[in-house]
């Protein structure tokens, strides 16, 4: 750039400004999701069983910044209909306080259609980011699902 005044004046600094707007990446989730475990005995196939899910808020909402009916949330059960059969309501909403520390417990009734290690049921929160949900424990991988249990008929002459 050539400038009218001194050669000595035209080494100037310039300086460029540009604004960033940088958002800072969820680094502790909102919540708290985990499979409880199954009952200790045996699950067989053709026999129901209750899945649960503890679902807890981690940390405080401020009540100004979130929509009045931000306590609901949406949960859903997505399971293989080859292998599992859900007894009740796969889709719903429940109730969970905006303060840290509240918590409430899922349950569906599921009965296991096939024998053999096998993904259980997964709960679904549709509403909410992934980054937002912190999977602890992780839950199961895998279920053991014994055969049904063995049954004889016989008759016996009059």
């Amino acid at each position: 750039m050539k400038s009218n005044e001194n050669d000595e004046d035209t080494s100037k600094n310039l300086v460029f400004r540009s604004a960033l707007f940088l958002r800072q990446p969820v680094l502790s989730p909102c919540l708290a999701v985990g499979f409880l475990p199954l009952p200790s005995d045996s699950i067989r196939v053709g026999q129901l069983v209750t899945m649960k899910w503890r679902v807890e808020r981690l940390k405080d909402i401020e009540e100004k910044r979130v929509p009045q009916n931000n306590d609901k949330m949406l949960y859903e059960i997505n399971a293989n209909s080859d292998k599992w059969m859900i007894a009740g309501r796969k889709r719903g909403h429940v109730s969970l306080d905006m303060k840290q520390g509240s918590r409430i417990v899922i349950s569906i009734l599921c009965m296991p259609l096939v024998a053999g290690y096998i993904h259980p049921p997964h709960l679904g929160l549709p509403g909410i980011d992934e980054v937002s949900i912190s999977c602890s424990p992780a839950g199961c991988h895998l279920v053991c699902v014994l055969p049904p249990a063995p049954s004889s008929s016989f008759c016996v002459p009059a």
